[in-house]
């Protein structure tokens, strides 16, 4: 269970690992600057039963999103923000505690409305954050932000982007698997309004590239 508050949104994302699952959870803040507060809730099974064994306070965010993702003993939460988005990573101390390691920024996160974090996935030692922007109010072209693991430390690797400063939502929800990563474009006026579409990657020596996109099948 969570921890019992009224609007609390006890499950809003979850996701589950072996025998871990991670609940998120979303109250309202008392501050007129922040309009939600998060928690990311672990529960672990142990022996026949399902125990709640931590709960990760992870701060605010602009949007009711919160999504999370888990790879490779490390926690990745998203934190978009009406200016300064965020992905929050956790994982494991030696005293079996969880706690922050690492916070993620992309290069380009001083404009407004740019929502990084608003989508997350992971695969291993690389995550993928979108960043569906605004258009609205600020028309520029969506994009995904692509980080990777290496001596330690995660960096940001790559950015890929719709490619037109449209209200498309591309990179409002994102998957990767292996070396293939999809994006989806569910505002996309392709082939009538708001059809929705979605584009697949593939990492080829070390680069991701557009391979295929694929429109809404209706009207079939």
């Amino acid at each position: 269970r969570g921890d019992g508050e009224e609007n609390e949104f006890f499950g809003r994302q979850v996701i589950i690992e072996g025998d871990m699952v991670f609940v998120s959870s979303r109250t309202f803040s008392d501050s007129d600057d922040v309009e939600y507060l998060y928690s990311v809730h672990v529960f672990e099974k142990l022996d026949s039963d399902w125990t709640k064994v931590a709960k990760i306070p992870v701060g605010h965010s602009s949007y009711s999103n919160l999504p999370i993702a888990y790879s490779n003993g490390v926690l990745a939460v998203g934190a978009p923000d009406y200016l300064e988005g965020k992905v929050y990573l956790y994982d494991k101390n030696e005293s079996g505690d969880w706690g922050l390691s690492e916070t993620l920024v992309p290069a380009r996160n001083d404009e407004p409305f740019y929502m990084f974090g608003y989508s997350l996935d992971m695969h291993e030692d690389q995550i993928i954050v979108g960043a569906p922007g605004n258009n609205a109010q600020n028309p520029r072209a969506s994009e995904v932000v692509i980080f990777g693991k290496e001596d330690g430390g995660w960096s940001q690797f790559q950015v890929v982007s719709s490619g037109a400063d449209i209200v498309d939502g591309f990179g409002l929800h994102v998957g990767i698997h292996s070396n293939h990563m999809v994006v989806g474009s569910p505002l996309s006026d392709e082939p009538f309004e708001n059809a929705g579409k979605i584009t697949l990657f593939s990492n080829r020596e070390g680069v991701w590239e557009e391979t295929s996109v694929i429109n809404s099948p209706y009207p079939a």
